[in-house]
């Protein structure tokens, strides 16, 4: 199979839909397939060699958006895309944005008859409540959102919180094409005793972890909430949060009793990772949250909505802790009820781990390659 795939985001940046591009990209290569990936190029930057030979990189101009200025936004290249699907003789093209880019691919797509698939990543009719500048359009811009998924020939969802959501917005085409993780880089075997020295009060001290893009949609107010009433009750506790974006600076000067390490990534996120207790996901807003199952693969104890990736993943109080969706209050308490009660977390951390073995990305690759060749 000849497949080109087109994103908003691809190497280096650094975020969930890279992640699970990337993962899927490299596998479908090593399954035999011919892959190419389409994506934006800000121009500044030194050219980035692809992280997998065998995928071709195509990269387009890009434009800044003013709500995310370190975001670069495709063109709608119509022409170059054509070019490239005819070239390289494209069998299914898919695409994994929505913005002008996707829509030039969506085009394309169609005039050349090519099979196309399409990925539901972000919710950016709900997050855009987070910015005055989009606000009074997000229901404009769910309207959009629908008529483009609905014409692709399958679109792929990350969750069957997301697929159910969806459905019953009028969506129609739906498969959810979950996320893998990779448990031999994920594990608890990274645990850095020198890292807890340095991000702990005491050797004994709890270590909270929040590993996110620093940004409105990410709710870490109700982490910082929650650790804040912890912290009135207990010094022996530490919030850890990793992570870049437009709120860093912001909330680091604001929050001088949280540790912000900034971006991580390779060695000394799996480092992170392991060497924390608790993982608190405050987000209302993913459509999944890979770095679920990454606290999960690496042993940590989550805590978060009922949503998404936690109730897909999360089985209260076996491997996880799960809170009804947006009681601030009742996440406050679940957070509190697993501090107190440590004597459970050993079982809850294996139980976690257990969960995320056989979650490969190989395995997810498998069921991608099924659902393209379904629509071929």
């Amino acid at each position: 199979m000849k497949l080109a795939i087109v994103t908003q985001t691809f190497w280096p940046e650094f975020n969930g839909v890279v992640t699970a591009l990337g993962n899927i990209a490299c596998e479908m290569s090593k399954r035999g397939h011919n892959v190419c990936v389409i994506h934006p190029y800000n121009g500044k930057d030194q050219a980035h060699e692809s992280e997998e030979k065998s995928i071709k990189l195509f990269r387009v101009p890009g434009v800044t958006f003013p709500i995310y200025p370190d975001f670069y936004y495709g063109m709608p290249v119509y022409r170059t895309i054509k070019k490239i699907c005819i070239k390289h003789k494209v069998d299914v093209l898919h695409i994994a944005t929505e913005c002008p880019l996707g829509l030039a691919a969506l085009v394309a797509a169609r005039r050349l008859n090519i099979p196309v698939s399409s990925s539901f990543h972000t919710n950016f009719h709900t997050f855009a409540k987070h910015y005055a500048l989009v606000r009074r359009i997000s229901a404009l811009i769910f309207s959009y959102l629908k008529w483009f998924h609905n014409r692709t020939d399958i679109t792929l969802v990350p969750s069957a919180t997301t697929k159910r959501t969806l459905e019953e917005r009028g969506f129609v085409n739906l498969s959810v094409l979950s996320r893998g993780v990779d448990t031999t880089f994920f594990t608890p075997d990274k645990l850095s005793r020198k890292l807890r020295a340095k991000l702990a009060i005491t050797d004994n001290s709890t270590i909270l972890l929040c590993v996110g893009r620093i940004a409105p949609e990410k709710n870490f107010e109700l982490a910082f909430k929650a650790y804040r009433k912890i912290k009135s009750e207990t010094t022996d506790v530490q919030l850890v949060v990793v992570g870049d974006g437009p709120l860093l600076n912001t909330l680091r000067n604001q929050n001088p009793d949280i540790i912000f390490t900034g971006k991580l990534r390779g060695e000394p996120l799996a480092e992170c990772y392991a060497s924390a207790d608790i993982f608190v996901f405050s987000s209302k807003t993913d459509t999944f949250g890979n770095v679920v199952a990454e606290a999960m693969a690496s042993g940590l104890i989550v805590v978060g909505y009922d949503y998404a990736s936690i109730r897909d993943l999360v089985e209260n109080e076996h491997n996880g802790y799960s809170v009804p969706f947006d009681d601030e209050r009742k996440f406050i308490d679940t957070l509190e009820h697993v501090l107190d009660h440590k004597v459970a977390w050993r079982g809850v951390r294996d139980n976690a781990r257990k969960k995320c073995v056989g979650m490969d990305w190989a395995k997810i690759a498998c069921q991608f390659e099924n659902y393209l060749t379904s629509i071929q």
